[in-house]
């Protein structure tokens, strides 16, 4: 299982945009294999040849700071996680991330809307057929489980504006606080 850093766990290099490129450069290799707590994981990649011949040459250096191949993709893997974090933190991504989680609420409020147009024409059937009953207590089944969703007052408030709409409101049990 992957879980998600503490703030990238890049604490310990601090660098912000605004810092030179000269503190990546300069700083020690980063090659451990394991977090503070002895925790790991196992990734696997391929890539192109060219890659594995950057890797040949660094490694050739007889100053290298790697022991093994491991260390090295390590390291790059490190400084690429670095700069995607730093690039993650602009305005614009933000932004993006905003837009798509906007984008799911529409969607998600869209589904339910069409749900709820289902429902009022259901009970819609259920009354014409005499059971009204049966509808109250789905109602109030509904109104209980919406409540407890992350967009409850508006999907409460929703039902209640289409059943008046089909004059059935009288079907709905009386306003709690929150709707």
């Amino acid at each position: 299982m992957v879980t998600k850093a503490s703030a990238w766990d890049l604490d310990v290099l601090n660098v912000t945009k605004d810092d030179p490129l000269k503190i990546l450069v300069e700083r020690d290799p980063m090659v451990l294999s394991e977090d503070k707590k002895g925790h790991d994981i196992t990734l696997y990649s391929r890539f192109p040849k060219y890659i594995g011949g950057w890797i040949a040459q660094i490694m050739e250096k007889h100053n290298s700071p790697y022991k093994t191949r491991s260390d090295l993709v390590r390291d790059a893997v490190f400084l690429g996680m670095v700069v995607l974090n730093l690039r993650y933190q602009t305005p614009e991504w933000r932004a993006g991330e905003r837009m798509a989680r906007i984008a799911s609420e529409v969607a998600y409020k869209a589904d339910m809307l069409e749900r709820i147009d289902m429902m009022v024409k259901d009970i819609k059937t259920v009354v014409a057929s005499g059971d009204v009953e049966s509808a109250r207590k789905g109602l109030s089944e509904y109104m209980e489980i919406a409540r407890g969703q992350e967009h409850g007052s508006f999907l409460t408030r929703r039902l209640r504006s289409q059943l008046a709409l089909q004059n059935l409101e009288y079907l709905l049990p009386p306003m709690g606080g929150d709707e």
